[in-house]
This record gives C-alpha cells, sequence and structure tokens, in this order.
C-alpha cells in the first residue's frame, strides 16, 4: 500500500479496516479475524453493540421467564380456587337447573328477533354484492349460505317482499292471544343497523 496510516501519518500503512476502511499501520490493528482487520475505534463499536446484543437477549430470557412464572402462579391460584369451591360445595356436580317456560318463551323470542334482524342484515349485504334486492327468499339462499329464513317462535318462513326501491321484511303472525308483538321493518331500518356499526 502507498497510503500512510490514519492514526500515524508519518508511517506506512499496511491493511484498511474492515468496517470504516481508514488505512492502518501494523501498531493500529487492533483485531485482526482472519484476513479481517479493525482499528480500535471500531473494535470498540464492535465489542459494545456485540455486549447490548447479549444485555438485551438476556433481559428477553429474564422476562419471558418471569412471565411463565407468573402464569405458573396464577395457574396455581386457579386450581386452588376451583379446589376450594368444590370442597365448599359437595353437592356442586348433582346441582341442576331447569329453565321454567316463561324462561324459555323468552329465550326463544330473543333468538328470533336476532335471526330477524341477521336477515335483514344479509338481504341489504345481498344488495350490496349483486346490486339489486332478491326476488324472494330462496334466491338469497342460493347466493348467501348460513341464513335463517325459519322463525324459531311460529316454525313459519319470514315474510319478505319487495318494493320500488326496496323490501319489507316481517315476523310471521300466529294468531294466538299468547303471540308476543311481532316485528315489521323496511330496508331503512336494516341501512341503519349496517351504516352505526
Amino acid at each position: 500500500m502507498n497510503e500512510s496510516c490514519k492514526y500515524h501519518p508519518d508511517r506506512k500503512a499496511v491493511v484498511r479496516c474492515y468496517r470504516c476502511n481508514a488505512p492502518l499501520c501494523r501498531e493500529c490493528i487492533a483485531y485482526q479475524d482472519g484476513d479481517r482487520y479493525y482499528c480500535k475505534k471500531c473494535f470498540d463499536y464492535i465489542l459494545r453493540t456485540e455486549f447490548e446484543r447479549e444485555m438485551n437477549e438476556i433481559k428477553r430470557e429474564v422476562r419471558k421467564k418471569q412471565i411463565l412464572f407468573f402464569l405458573f402462579l396464577l395457574g396455581l391460584i386457579l386450581i386452588g380456587v376451583e379446589i376450594y369451591s368444590i370442597q365448599k360445595n359437595k353437592s356442586y356436580e348433582q346441582k341442576t337447573y331447569s329453565l321454567k317456560a316463561q324462561d324459555m318463551i323468552v329465550k326463544r323470542n330473543i333468538v328470533s328477533l336476532i335471526d330477524f334482524i341477521t336477515l335483514g342484515e344479509k338481504i341489504e349485504l345481498y344488495k350490496e354484492k349483486y346490486g339489486a334486492y332478491p326476488i324472494n327468499l330462496k334466491q338469497l339462499l342460493d347466493k348467501i349460505k348460513d341464513v335463517d329464513t325459519i322463525d324459531i317462535v311460529t316454525n313459519k318462513g319470514f315474510n319478505y317482499m319487495t318494493k320500488a326501491n326496496g323490501f319489507i321484511l316481517e315476523m310471521p303472525v300466529t294468531g294466538s292471544k299468547k303471540e308476543v308483538i311481532r316485528v315489521s321493518k323496511d330496508n331503512r331500518y336494516f341501512e341503519n343497523i349496517i351504516k352505526n356499526r
């Protein structure tokens, strides 16, 4: 090499630093790794970076062990609470709770209302996807699966009809005196549900 050492200008450089490419004399070679040579500044940087990397790795491992230990303790606590509650009430497994007839009616009506709203939303989605409302519920079922068109309370199909710019969806009626309030909605109701989500 015909260059002078970066740190000793009066000396001839024999190699270049692998990292910063500075010309170095023999005295300025701080570390050699095969045919790679490093000046003191670059070697210090490598040591510092490697040290920080190892420290971060150790911190990650410690955090991981702390989390695992915490989860283990939490699991033990939950098992202890479960054992305590079973011991406290020996008849725990023998108890059965039956729903009253009135509870079943309420539950069926809630499910019916959810099915009704879901069906209206599926009709709106059909229009978004195919550009128009379905002519009937069979056309909807042909294109969109997982749609319940039968009312769980009456065991009859929901009433659906198209109109000029939309549709009307109604729950079927039974004529029973015990029948709860049934619902009739047009497409604007279901459009608003989808927009407000």
